[in-house]
């Protein structure tokens, strides 16, 4: 898993207040595969020296490798901070605001607040954060499937090429908010040629194609134009929209009805480290993306992703053949 680490900081729809987790799209794109596999998933990211080191050591404990995580010299911004008004839309801005409103004191790392995703759109030049090929652990060739969790620009338009070479047969891509633009859609076949699957929160699909189209499917199969066999668009609560360009197929597929969701961050990246595991298993985008819903699941009714990983695979197989059952083709 490609992406970023981060101390999380949520404040979620009903008010629960989450301080300090470990959070990132890597780390939580890895626990939602760690939830369909027991080998070892490895984690390819930038951090500083502020970093907490001890973070990495609870990783390698629960099965994630981090023998791809580089230590920076220096600090860099490291506090990720989310407060949700709804469960899959979120502010990122003005902690103080937030946390005055909810009469609690302001967590000492989110003064001053900088997001470690400020910059992510720079496209020119890599950012010290920003994980370059060079960063990819020979240790880590051979693996069956990469996926590009919300990151930097340069990353996710460089990296893809050096993989390929390398022989790797699945890639899977998140883009980041910050660069998804409506500027992006000239250079689309640029960032999405090569790719086994697109997977993209709808918001994200939406500001990109503005007024063009609003529509799940039509923008499902425009993506998929630039080069991707699979289209999943996430829709939060509404589950997710799936397009298989090979055999021209849509489906609409609920998320699981989970009775009492509490940490909404991260959810969409262990959707998409379900899906990648999945994939990796079957080869089939219908059940890749079941699975990813599964992880979903178990990421927002968790507190923490430790906690997710607790939970029993028994439940992961109990829900997967529930949400099986209730997919529905167009």
């Amino acid at each position: 898993m490609v992406g970023t680490l981060s101390e999380s900081y949520t404040i979620s729809p009903n008010g629960e207040v989450f301080l300090a987790l470990p959070g990132g799209s890597a780390l939580s794109s890895a626990v939602g595969a760690r939830v369909w596999t027991h080998l070892p998933v490895g984690l390819v990211a930038r951090v500083g020296e502020n970093y907490p080191q001890a973070r990495l050591a609870e990783m390698r404990q629960r099965g994630i490798d981090t023998s791809g995580v580089r230590v920076l010299p220096g600090s860099y911004p490291c506090a990720s901070f989310r407060c949700y008004r709804s469960w899959d839309e979120h502010s990122e801005r003005d902690p103080v605001r937030h946390f005055a409103r909810l009469g609690a004191p302001l967590p000492k790392d989110l003064t001053p607040y900088t997001s470690p995703e400020e910059g992510e759109q720079a496209r020119e030049s890599f950012a010290p954060t920003a994980v370059r090929p060079a960063d990819f652990p020979l240790s880590y060739r051979g693996v069956r499937g990469v996926h590009l969790a919300p990151g930097h620009l340069v990353t996710h338009l460089t990296l893809p090429v050096s993989l390929r070479q390398t022989g790797l047969a699945t890639l899977t891509l998140d883009p980041s908010a910050r660069y998804m633009q409506p500027s992006l859609l000239r250079d689309l076949p640029m960032l999405l040629r090569g790719l086994t699957a697109l997977l993209v929160a709808e918001g994200k699909a939406r500001v990109l194609f503005r007024e063009l189209t609003r529509d799940p499917q039509e923008m499902a199969e425009r993506l998929a134009e630039a080069g991707p066999q699979v289209v999943a668009i996430k829709r939060g609560p509404l589950g997710c929209w799936l397009f298989d360009s090979q055999s021209g197929e849509h489906f609409q597929l609920p998320a699981y009805p989970v009775a009492s969701p509490r940490n909404p961050t991260g959810v969409g990246d262990a959707f998409s480290g379900g899906f990648l595991a999945g994939w990796c298993e079957t080869l089939n985008p219908l059940e890749a993306a079941l699975r990813g819903s599964v992880s979903a699941s178990l990421a927002i009714e968790a507190a923490s992703p430790w906690e997710a990983l607790e939970r029993s695979a028994d439940l992961a197989e109990a829900r997967l053949s529930f949400l099986r059952s209730r997919v529905a083709a167009q």
